[in-house]
């Protein structure tokens, strides 16, 4: 058992050599959290495109930037809040709750607008 332990780990060593180095520059940074907050912008884009195009007679008085806004909030809120609970970035769970965030802001969006 020891000996394909050991046969087994040399093997994955071989396969999977570690990175040369772990220090993240401030560009990698950057890019980390682009990446991480891109699905999200698309998400809340779509949504909000999409609920403006669909729903144009009733949308007519709500511009679409502050539909994106209403929209790109909550699916930024439930990205960062899936990245805490499931403890990785793009879980399935955590896209299915931004766009459902995001269909929500839209709509809070549209009743605060018919209220005013």
């Amino acid at each position: 058992m020891d000996q394909f332990c050991r046969c087994a780990t040399a093997l994955f060593d071989a396969h999977h050599p570690a990175p040369a180095s772990t220090d993240v520059s401030p560009l990698d940074a950057i890019w980390h959290i682009v990446n991480f907050l891109a699905p999200a912008v698309v998400v809340a884009l779509f949504t909000a495109v999409g609920a403006k195009l669909a729903f144009s007679a009733s949308l007519r008085a709500v511009a679409w930037r502050r539909l994106l806004r209403w929209a790109l909030l909550p699916t930024v809120a439930v990205a960062i809040g899936g990245l805490i609970v499931t403890g990785r970035d793009g879980a399935m769970l955590t896209y299915t709750a931004m766009v459902v965030a995001a269909a929500l802001g839209v709509w809070f969006a549209s009743v605060l607008t018919r209220r005013a």
